[in-house]
């Protein structure tokens, strides 16, 4: 069982990053929270309710992605789409 506090700091990281740096962070330390913490910074976003949070944070999350599968061969993208 993964701990809720590693969570919730990764999605508070995430969000922070994505407002003061537009890209959110790769963390790719811990498959688990790293898997749980979008979820959950993408519902603290819909919480807030706010449309610029809501784009920022999108557009942070769509770099991050970019950089995770710039390298990979085009069978993995497939396989991954």
């Amino acid at each position: 069982m993964v701990e809720k506090r590693p969570v919730l700091e990764r999605s508070r990281e995430r969000l922070i990053k994505a407002l003061e740096e537009g890209v959110a962070p790769l963390g790719l330390d811990d498959f688990e929270v790293e898997f749980l913490s979008f979820p959950v910074a993408r519902l603290i976003v819909e919480v807030i309710g706010d449309p610029f949070l809501r784009h920022r944070f999108a557009v942070a999350e769509a770099k991050r992605a970019q950089r995770l599968f710039k390298d990979e061969d085009e069978e993995t993208l497939i396989d991954i789409a």
